[in-house]
């Protein structure tokens, strides 16, 4: 998206025709037919169609024309509500379309075109029923010379547009905002179920609007002309705040048009970051040094006064100060590849953060380097047959004919202490490039892959989890008290959990990147899973390697069989893949097991009830309610927890399918391309939405769930398809589903959740 810094004078024309629907659902079963019409909005103007009785309606003349300012654009979308007229009663509403005229403007901007006619067809969507047809209309926009105006571009990606160079970084922006659930209001139990959904999409949006547009000032003062990595989350409280909470943010950044006579070099370590963290894994800073993982987390009780935006900003601001004082002990100025993450639950929630800690170099430091030690030969264990993980056992030589390592730039992966600094209780290793650094024996990052030139063998994924187990608390403050108890351990487990998962995928690895955490927390389970990409790094590397008959005794065939039945829940997934309604699913999802199924649970309970006969019936059908309540419990949370591990993208790993996550299941056919790809750079827009999706029934069991989370987010991703179609893009990049709240009831189930991407189009 591309936003003002400064209110400009002149109005943006648009000319809106509505043509027709297809596909609508019947509402009035008299007539097995539709009095169908349409309802447009931008901010206080309305229109209205006449009302057409047919399922696939046609309107002739029906057009409308309005001017607007890129500010007034920026604060308010075009909502196109299709609705069935009722001569006695209040209309009912059949779905709507919204749009975001800033993402015309943009792709509008890369053309260089003062006008243009854009054919659109989307679908309409529901709260309760998902998509119930498309809509067609055409917008003709006129706008001038708008792209030559001072503004701001928003991208979800890291990667900076190929027209364009880094001149100066600002660091992380963020903004808070608190709102009142309308979910808790007394007005919801006077409405229907899809006036609250439409409410709290509203307040939502209108939250996310409101810190978005803020965003925008900050970093415009700064002098930032771009933000990248922008992300946007909604912290559901529940009842004990009755509040939502949300969050954006992003890195702000001065980019310029690329000079073709001479490519601009900047000493950012002259000029330093104006802040010292960085949300995005990759930006063409030189590194001087890496002092690996560094991590902060806190546990606080909601607050649900006048005071709660203030001091959510104040604890965030807590935690990244720990983070960047830790990062400043390790020697190093900045932190890149930022993340954050909360889990909620009982009134508690807790705050995690986490980064690599970086020191800023010169230009010079960015250069290859040949290795000092030529003759220095990389020695590769024997080939396994027997091996079913992808194991580094039949790995092809390095990409040089005289097996000398090639010219890599190290400093990027050295400590930054001097030798006499580093603490003993670090593990080290000396540079196997340079022979003249230290690096750390294994690293831990959570930037992007380094280039292949610096790897060896094949990538594999990586994943652990940490599972912590209590009492229930009776209130918040023991239920904090008892969280305080666990979090001060589990850092300290996951990097043990690493280490032993490593040996089990690739002994000869040395370096994860692209590291990713998902915290979850409900009344008695903590989890957390790191996720990432296992290498073998060439600076890192070992002269002695692990012996042929360890690599042969950890790829035993069973293995993966045992870690596959640890990790999922294969039956529920294959259940759900065969009953799904959808043809071509454009996200797989792979779920972790954490507790016994609901057969073993109440097999559990029959076998430990005592034997009385006359309670013996009573005390069955308890349990039952009650395991069938924690077992509905316990699918939402797997749900959640596979969703907020993120998108597994196949940038060659080998063993892409052995993790959770949410996985594409055909990137060509669905469009959504992963961060690495081609079109990262061509971008021309950034679009994000809150969906929620309810289904006013009782899904009790695991494969019913997995299709209803399936088909909710089919169908937002057909929406962002059909507007990034509608507007000559070619694919969705930089793809995520965030803050993902999964509720599961014996009336309902409903799920809330964010998507956000790149729009991408085809230089070509």
């Amino acid at each position: 998206m591309r936003f003002p810094v400064e209110e400009p004078s002149d109005q943006i024309l648009f000319e809106i025709s509505v043509n027709s629907a297809s596909g609508l659902p019947i509402m009035d079963k008299s007539i097995s037919s539709t009095d169908a019409f349409v309802e447009a909005r931008f901010g206080e103007q309305t229109w209205k169609t006449e009302v057409v009785t047919s399922l696939n309606p046609i309107w002739e003349n029906e057009r409308w024309t309005f001017e607007a300012t890129q500010a007034q654009i920026g604060e308010n979308s075009l909502e196109l509500r299709v609705m069935d007229h009722d001569t006695y009663t209040a209309n009912d509403a059949i779905g709507r379309v919204r749009l975001d005229l800033t993402i015309l403007l943009r792709r509008m901007t890369v053309d260089r075109s003062d006008q243009r006619l854009f054919p659109m067809q989307l679908p309409i969507y529901d709260t309760l029923m998902g998509i119930r047809g498309e809509l067609s209309f055409t917008i003709k926009v006129s706008n001038g010379d708008l792209g030559m105006r001072a503004s701001t571009s928003v991208l979800a990606g890291s990667s900076i547009p190929e027209t364009h160079e880094l001149v100066e970084v600002f660091g992380v922006c963020e903004e808070i905002r608190i709102e009142k659930d309308p979910e808790y209001a007394w007005l919801d139990k006077i409405r229907t179920p899809r006036a609250t959904n439409e409410a709290r999409l509203s307040t939502i949006r209108k939250a996310i609007n409101s810190g978005f547009l803020s965003l925008i000032e900050e970093a415009g003062k700064q002098g930032a002309t771009h933000i990248l990595n922008y992300r946007e989350r909604v912290d559901v409280e529940g009842s004990n705040t009755e509040q939502l909470c949300v969050r954006v943010h992003g890195t702000a950044v001065r980019l310029e048009t690329k000079r073709i006579t001479q490519k601009r070099i900047i000493d950012f370590r002259s000029r330093g970051a104006y802040f010292p963290l960085l949300s995005t894994q990759t930006l063409p800073i030189p590194i001087a040094g890496c002092a690996g993982l560094v991590v902060a987390r806190s546990v606080c009780l909601l607050d649900g006064d006048d005071e709660a935006q203030s001091n959510r900003k104040k604890k965030w601001a807590s935690l990244r100060y720990d983070l960047f004082r830790q990062a400043r002990e390790q020697k190093c100025d900045l932190v890149i590849g930022y993340q954050e993450n909360v889990a909620i639950n009982s009134g508690v929630m807790i705050l995690s953060c986490m980064g690599t800690a970086v020191r800023i170099g010169t230009p010079e430091d960015a250069l290859p380097k040949r290795p000092d030690r030529i003759e220095f030969e990389l020695k590769t264990p024997s080939t396994n047959k027997n091996s079913s993980r992808g194991l580094s056992t039949n790995v092809p030589p390095p990409p040089t004919s005289d097996h000398r390592l090639p010219a890599i730039a190290c400093t990027r992966f050295h400590l930054p202490h001097s030798p006499e600094e580093i603490p003993k209780t670090v593990k080290t290793i000396n540079c196997a490039n340079c022979r003249k650094h230290f690096c750390l024996e294994f690293l831990l990052s959570t930037a992007r892959l380094p280039p292949n030139s610096a790897l060896f063998g094949q990538k594999h994924y990586i994943q652990v989890t940490v599972r912590k187990r209590f009492r229930k608390a009776d209130n918040g403050e023991e239920f904090a008290e008892e969280l305080n108890k666990h979090l001060s351990s589990i850092d300290m487990e996951l990097h043990a959990a690493l280490h032993a998962e490593v040996k089990t995928v690739n002994s000869n690895g040395n370096a994860i990147f692209d590291l990713r955490s998902a915290v979850h927390l409900n009344e008695d389970t903590l989890v957390v899973v790191l996720t990432g990409v296992l290498v073998r790094l060439l600076p890192l590397q070992k002269e002695e390697l692990a012996s042929p008959s360890i690599v042969s005794v950890l790829s035993f065939p069973g293995l993966q069989k045992y870690g596959d039945a640890r990790r999922f829940s294969w039956g529920s997934v294959r259940d759900a893949i065969r009953g799904r309604p959808i043809q071509a699913p454009s996200i797989q999802f792979r779920f972790m097991t954490l507790r016994p199924t609901l057969s073993e649970l109440v097999a559990m309970s029959e076998d430990n009830a005592k034997p009385r006969r006359r309670l013996a019936s009573f005390v069955e059908k308890v349990r039952r309610r009650q395991h069938e309540k924690d077992h509905l419990s316990q699918i939402a949370f797997e749900r959640e927890l596979c969703v907020g591990i993120g998108m597994i993208e196949n940038c060659g790993v080998t063993n892409v399918s052995a993790v959770a996550g949410l996985h594409p299941a055909n990137p060509g056919h669905s469009q959504i391309f992963g961060r690495d790809h081609s079109l990262a750079p061509h971008t021309f827009a950034q679009w994000s939405e809150v969906f929620i999706r309810e289904e006013m029934s009782s899904l009790t069991d695991a494969p019913s769930v997995d299709r209803f989370v399936s088909a909710a987010v089919e169908e937002a991703l057909t929406v962002g398809r059909a507007i990034c179609h509608s507007c000559a893009g070619s694919g969705l990049t930089n793809f995520e589903i965030s803050s993902f709240h999964l509720n599961v009831g014996r009336d309902a189930t409903q799920a809330l959740f964010l998507v956000s991407c790149d729009f991408a189009y085809d230089p070509n």
